[in-house]
């Protein structure tokens, strides 16, 4: 998606820009990148709370469920989008950091490809920093070879 800036717009997401990504984590089993590596949020807030037991998602309510303390019940507080600023580039300065902002993001959620939320820690909690699109799966290519992720 290449460089963009954050948001806070109504919770209807009424006032958001077409090409926007909202910052929404559903479930404890949505995939966010850390530190390079692919792994679902809860995962990721469990390791943080045995260091820091008040450790947050910003932008969301983390409850543990009564039944079982392993699962995390997460909800959105606040509609927090992405907005690429690549809407101006030309052609010739399209390049595999920023051509996922030229479609729509519906584009890169299929059964091959994913929208994921590059995350890190900071002091109010874990912080989006950027979209990327990832592959569902394993691909090797041999040099000189492409894959088409479309139908």
């Amino acid at each position: 998606f290449g460089r963009g800036t954050f948001r806070m717009v109504k919770i209807d997401g009424s006032d958001a820009p077409e090409k926007s990504l909202q910052f929404k984590i559903s479930s404890q089993d949505d995939l966010v990148v850390l530190n390079g590596i692919v792994m679902d949020v809860g995962t990721v807030v469990r390791d943080q709370r045995a260091k820091r037991p008040d450790a947050q998602i910003c932008y969301h309510s983390i409850k543990v469920d009564e039944a079982d303390p392993q699962k995390l019940n997460i909800e959105v507080t606040h509609n927090v989008i992405f907005v690429p600023k690549n809407d101006a580039l030309a052609d010739k300065d399209i390049n595999c950091y920023n051509i996922a902002a030229k479609e729509e993001v519906k584009v890169w959620n299929t059964d091959v490809l994913k929208t994921l939320w590059v995350v890190r820690w900071a002091t109010k909690g874990l912080m989006p920093v950027k979209p990327e699109v990832h592959l569902n799966g394993f691909l090797n290519l041999l040099p000189g070879r492409a894959c088409r992720c479309s139908a």
